[in-house]
């Protein structure tokens, strides 16, 4: 590890053009601990801990990176591999654009991201176990996905007690993205935002697919042009849905499959328009949209269903 931060040391006394600080290492066995700090642009941080075979358990990846980044070509990039249980990571990028950060994480993982900057990615996939992640994004043109290697969803968690907290506060166009696949899920998306780009987007997609799920999305808005947008999937067992939007043209869109349904939905003036299907089990939906061009759609097929619609 000395042997890696004195190479990122050396090519930052190296000349601005072609400045670029490389920081790479590989750990295998169990309570290993990797520490990288950079500053400047160009950065670039790998840090595989297991290899898919043998496992690294109880190992620590931890990345701060600082720098004065503000085009494609300056960003500071973050891939982080752990393969065993008991792992953490932890990132933290600040002072520049454009950078990104992607977590894999293979057994009962914890992985948290803090990006302060404009048109940042971040990406953490994890399988099995009781996986944590938490995502938190501060700035414009943020987005949870599509980091690295260009994959859909930002947050992806297959199986057991997993957790999704996403907090992209202080944004502008914003965009969410998380995946949960089994067991005990929770996804919680926060957004506080105006809006630009992209059709002044804003959005913010949860699905979920079997057991204790539960989602909660609320993306606030001062509402310049906030878009909004939301869609939540969930299929089976203990689904619950809250959604929260605020001020501006929003849509939300929750489609449930089966039992113990509970949804949600409210939505602040201006163009509105709820869509809810159920299908079956003990479902019970609510929508509550205020003025301006309204429209809900409920659907509920099967069991003890009630639906209440409020728009004013």
């Amino acid at each position: 590890m000395r042997h890696l931060l004195a190479l990122a040391a050396f090519a930052l006394m190296a000349s601005p053009a072609l400045a670029q600080n490389t920081a790479s290492t590989s750990q295998n066995g169990t309570n290993n601990n990797a520490a990288v700090t950079q500053s400047g642009q160009f950065n670039d941080t790998r840090v595989i801990q297991g290899d898919g075979t043998a496992s690294a358990s109880n190992a620590i990846a931890t990345v701060q990176q600082t720098g004065d980044g503000t085009n494609l070509q300056r960003q500071n990039e973050v891939l982080i591999e752990q393969f065993g249980d008991g792992a953490e990571a932890v990132v933290s990028q600040a002072g520049s654009d454009r950078n990104e950060v992607e977590i894999v994480q293979v057994g009962d993982n914890f992985a948290q991201v803090t990006q302060d900057g404009r048109v940042q990615g971040a990406e953490v996939r994890q399988d099995g176990d009781g996986n944590s992640a938490i995502i938190d994004q501060a700035g414009n043109s943020n987005q949870i996905g599509d980091a690295l290697d260009q994959t859909a969803a930002g947050v992806e968690q297959y199986g057991d007690g997993n957790t999704a907290t996403v907090d992209q506060n202080v944004t502008s166009f914003s965009s969410a993205n998380v995946l949960q696949d089994g067991n005990d899920n929770i996804a919680a998306v926060r957004q506080e935002l105006d809006g630009g780009a992209g059709a002044n987007r804003s959005a913010a997609r949860v699905e979920q697919v079997g057991n204790l799920n539960e989602v909660t999305i609320n993306q606030l808005s001062a509402v310049n042009n906030s878009r909004l947008d939301a869609t939540v999937i969930q299929n089976g067992l203990s689904n619950m849905t809250t959604v929260n939007q605020g001020g501006q043209d929003q849509v939300a869109d929750v489609d449930l499959l089966g039992n113990d349904n509970v949804v949600d939905v409210l939505q602040s003036g201006m163009g509105n328009s709820a869509f809810v299907q159920v299908l079956g089990d003990d479902n019970a939906a609510t929508v509550s949209q205020s003025s301006m061009g309204n429209t809900a759609n409920v659907t509920q097929t099967g069991s003890g269903n009630t639906s209440t619609v409020t728009q004013n």
